[in-house]
Parts: C-alpha cells; structure tokens; sequence
C-alpha cells in the first residue's frame, strides 16, 4: 500500500488538495500513528481525520473538512499527530497554519 503526503499553506487547503485529488477523506489518527510506527511514512506531524467535537473523538465528516472555519466556530477541533506525544488540539489560530494530511493511494490512483 501506498501513501500520499499532501502539504497546504493552511489545514483548509491541504484538505482541499488531497480531498480534491483522491476524493476522499485523509486517515485517522490510530491509522496516521500505526503508519509512523511501522516506517511506512515519514516521522513527522500530521493533522488527522480525528477530530473532536462536544466532548467526542470521532472521525470527521466531509461536511466538516470541506468548511474547516465553520467547524472551529462550533468549538469542533482536528486532532494532530505531534511528533513525541499521543495527540494534541489544534487551536483556532491553527486554521491559518500549515496543513499537512495523508491520504491512502489506491491502485488506480497517480501520485
């Protein structure tokens, strides 16, 4: 299986570039960390699929992804696989930060 690290100037636009070439959403925290673990991606940060919202941690939706800025108005949050440590919450200024997700390559993909 391959991978696909797709890097945005901010986290709405490096989910629009991967949801836009793959069509679909990027992978999970558990999958992102597994992935890390086993050297299949790079040792590095990753925003995930995980998000939480009202005192849930659960896989994002499309809905969600596609408008970021209305999620983080709802105090909904993107989980982030950080380098030494399990996870953390993005905080609202992080809209504006760099984005950085991966996604699943199937065989008929082009990377």
């Amino acid at each position: 299986m391959k991978y696909d690290i797709i890097e945005g100037t901010t986290l709405q636009d490096a989910f629009d570039k991967g949801y836009k070439k793959y069509k679909t959403l990027p992978l999970g925290m558990k999958e992102v960390w597994t992935l890390r673990e086993r050297n299949k991606i790079p040792f590095q940060w990753y925003d995930t699929r995980t998000v939480f919202f009202r005192g849930n941690i659960r896989l994002g939706t499309l809905e969600e992804f596609k408008n970021l800025k209305d999620f983080y108005k709802r105090e909904g949050r993107v989980l982030f696989a950080g380098l030494y440590y399990d996870f953390s919450l993005n905080g609202d200024h992080n809209l504006n930060y760099k984005g950085r997700f991966v996604w699943k390559v199937k065989k008929n993909d082009i990377l």
